[in-house]
């Protein structure tokens, strides 16, 4: 399922249009990236947990060549 067909589905679920339902689920998705942007963790039940991971570097390599990126 991605963004559009998620949309969909609320909008029909809850009888919105589209435009509300979108507005809602990207405040939802706005709220999530906030909160873990500020370093807290966002744990919804039955869904999962959202945070912010900090890993260090490593180098890349094209995968045709092997030579590093």
């Amino acid at each position: 399922m991605n963004t559009s067909e998620l949309i969909e589905q609320l909008a029909q679920d809850h009888k919105l249009s589209r435009v509300k339902a979108k507005r809602i689920l990207n405040s939802i998705f706005q709220a999530i990236t906030e909160s873990a942007a500020r370093g807290d963790q966002v744990s919804i039940s039955g869904f999962g947990r959202f945070k912010v991971a900090i890993r260090p570097e490593r180098e890349g390599r094209n995968p045709t060549t092997g030579a590093p990126i």
